[in-house]
């Protein structure tokens, strides 16, 4: 769940689930991940599951009631099951790894400038 306002947030994207599984792409993914935790500070993390990035980021604005606002390249994409992909959030600015957006204090999950009302979507999650 992301933690406070202001963090950049940063997306690894996986492989969508299909019959043939890249290990080798979810196992760079790890590695990469690995490293950007050792060489930054990350307030908060979650692996993109069955319902894609944009439930990922969803989940992560339920706990603290921290709103988002991202743009996402592959909105076709973004509500497809992936194995191996993540999100995460840090104060700092890191290359190498795409950051999509930024964490905000209203409650909303905002993705490609469209606006859903944070309290709604935990009410339908739930």
């Amino acid at each position: 769940e992301f933690k406070t306002a202001g963090e950049y947030i940063y997306y690894i994207p996986g492989q969508a689930i299909s019959q043939e599984i890249d290990f080798d792409l979810i196992k760079a993914n790890f590695a990469k991940f690995e490293a950007i935790q050792k060489a930054h500070p990350i307030t908060s993390a979650s692996a993109v599951k069955y319902g894609g990035v944009v439930e990922s980021l969803a989940l992560a604005t339920f706990g603290n009631h921290i709103g988002a606002e991202v743009t996402l390249p592959e909105l076709k994409t973004a509500l497809t099951a992936q194995l191996g992909g993540f999100i995460f959030t840090s104060p700092e600015e890191i290359a190498g790894v795409e950051k999509i957006g930024q964490t905000k204090v209203d409650f909303t999950l905002t993705v490609n400038g469209v606006k859903l009302d944070g309290h709604k979507l935990d009410s339908a999650f739930q």
